[in-house]
């Protein structure tokens, strides 16, 4: 695996925890003046898992992932 520059990282982990956080907090990318239409089916019991929550998760494991591969691969100093 490349190393990645940790400029690039630390800029892809703030645009996605930012965007993530406009997904948990409930801002509407798209029309943040108007409110979402209300749903027509009932919310089922249990927790309902949202795409910003998902979207968390799935950062947090891409970079787990790249972290554990990172100290894997680790050139020895000269």
């Amino acid at each position: 695996m490349k190393f990645v520059p940790k400029a690039v990282l630390t800029i892809t982990f703030v645009a996605a925890a930012s965007l993530a956080a406009a997904f948990v907090g409930g801002i509407s990318l798209a029309a943040p003046n108007n409110p979402p239409p209300p749903s027509p089916d009932p919310v089922p019991p249990g927790l309902p898992i949202d795409s910003g929550i998902l979207m968390l998760i799935v950062a947090a494991a891409g970079l787990g992932i790249y972290k554990i591969y990172q100290s894997k691969y680790r050139k020895a100093p000269r």
